[in-house]
């Protein structure tokens, strides 16, 4: 769907408003869509999580598991499925259902956030956004959002090996390491956007 970094961002915002709202998370960075980096050298390739800048010059910020900060949160991109709604077929302004499978990884300590690893991944699913007012999505000409939780793996290994290849497991008892995996679901008109509107302002022109 057009439009998907600012429903993340909406995703983050209400996180920190209904969730994270103590100030111990105030620190924390709260990332949009991450993707894949890769470092290759003569000994090994390593790939690890890179937030992109919003100018689209391939310039990013790699997302360490370091205590730079308390929490960090990222969100990747899985996958898609599309279906027009039945009533629309054969115009070329079908309304589509679009729906978005997500990752958003959690990282950050214990011994700065004063919660365990399991209270944290129940504070945030517990209040997690799934009813979105419409407020906040019809400026993006959608006509419908709903956010949905689906599964969360605690796993720390688990999470690490996906995340970060080639790079050895150095993850600390005190670390907090986890994912969350949701769904976006949307509806809108075909044939309504023009590339233009995708863009982060200064893109094109």
């Amino acid at each position: 769907m057009p439009f998907t970094s600012s429903i993340i961002d909406i995703i983050n915002t209400e996180i920190q408003t209904y969730s994270l709202c103590g100030s111990t998370f105030a620190a924390g960075a709260f990332y949009g869509i991450a993707y894949d980096g890769t470092d290759v050298d003569s000994s090994a390739t390593r790939v690890y999580p890179v937030v992109l800048s919003t100018d689209l010059s391939g310039n990013g910020t790699k997302v360490n598991p370091d205590d730079t900060y308390p929490i960090q949160i990222y969100h990747k991109i899985l996958n898609k499925s599309y279906q027009a709604k039945p009533s629309s077929v054969g115009s070329r302004s079908n309304v589509v259902s679009e729906k978005i499978d997500v990752k958003m990884v959690v990282a950050g300590w214990t011994n700065q956030l004063g919660v365990t690893q399991e209270d944290l991944e129940a504070l945030i699913t517990s209040n997690f956004p799934d009813q979105i007012d419409a407020s906040l999505y019809t400026p993006l000409r959608l006509q419908n959002l709903v956010i949905t939780l689906q599964s969360s793996v605690l796993d720390k290994a688990q999470v690490y090996a996906q995340e970060y290849k080639g790079i050895p497991y150095q993850v600390k008892p005190e670390q907090i390491l986890f994912s969350i995996r949701y769904q976006i679901e949307s509806t809108f008109k075909k044939g309504c956007f023009i590339i233009n509107d995708c863009q982060p302002a200064g893109v094109l022109t």
